[in-house]
């Protein structure tokens, strides 16, 4: 079968005319430096060199900044410092003077019926959650003026004073815990 004919001007089309750099130009295909048919049109490299700069900078960005290893540091974690507050008339229920746990004072049990916690150490704030009576608690922060407050530890919120007994250790705290426990058990 012989081969299909090759029509004249795509035999030897010749080289392609001398473009200038920079000018605007559309091309039409192959046949286009051939047929005379180059005409001017837009210019795209301008948006290409501005494509390569925003990709150079986004990947300096993740290759060498590296948002995503960002390590945040644990609040809980951070010994607390504490917090003073300017108390004027009414306003000491309101903001209570912060500092650290003393140390006779880390643990604490519950010895009310039901202690509540609260969102913030006032009388009026909203209950987060209920914890039932001898329940051991690991205290953060304490508040000093007024009726004391413990913050519990991890921010989870506020158990008042007058509702917990406080221990050194966790395990003073168990130990009252079990024997405060099998007293009541024992009670007809």
């Amino acid at each position: 079968m012989p081969p299909a004919e090759v029509p004249l001007y795509l035999r030897n089309p010749g080289p392609p005319p001398r473009l200038p750099r920079k000018a605007d130009f559309t091309s039409y295909g192959r046949t286009s430096y051939r047929l005379n048919s180059i005409e001017r049109g837009i210019n795209r490299r301008p948006l290409l060199w501005t494509c390569a700069v925003i990709g150079l900078a986004i990947l300096f960005i993740l290759i060498v900044v590296k948002p995503q290893n960002r390590i945040l540091e644990d609040p809980v974690a951070v010994e607390p410092t504490p917090i003073v507050a300017t108390i004027t008339g009414s306003a000491a229920e309101l903001t209570p003077t912060l500092g650290p746990v003393p140390t006779n004072e880390q643990f604490g049990l519950v010895v009310v019926q039901e202690g509540l916690i609260v969102e913030e150490p006032n009388l009026g704030a909203s209950s987060v959650e209920s914890v039932s009576q001898y329940t051991v608690l690991t205290f953060q922060r304490k508040s000093t003026s007024g009726v004391g407050w413990y913050q519990l530890k991890g921010g989870k919120g506020w158990i008042s004073a007058l509702s917990v007994k406080t221990y050194s250790n966790e395990q003073a705290a168990t130990a009252a815990k079990q024997e405060l426990q099998s007293k009541t058990s024992s009670k007809p």
